[in-house]
């Protein structure tokens, strides 16, 4: 007949598998995030530095104006660097 195991030694398997599988959910993890991250930046690009004299405009926030901001430019500008 079988013996049922000593609760100690039990004990301490389930903590050594438990820990085991949170290693492995820490590396999962953290390659889902490397690999997340690579992609974010490879879609995204930086914008140049601005110069004097270079024409931009300005983002204009729709709260700002009034209640019907659809209707409403979103940027003002342009405007010349100084």
């Amino acid at each position: 007949m079988h013996e049922p195991p000593d609760p100690v030694e039990f004990a301490q398997q389930e903590l050594a598998r438990i820990k085991d599988f949170r290693n492995q959910a820490q590396k999962f993890i953290q390659k889902a995030q490397d690999r997340q991250k690579s992609s974010h930046d490879s879609s995204k690009h930086l914008l140049l530095p601005l110069n004097i004299g270079d024409l931009v405009l300005v983002w204009q926030d729709s709260v700002e104006s009034n209640m019907s901001g659809k209707l409403e430019k979103k940027y003002k500008g342009p405007y010349f660097i100084q």
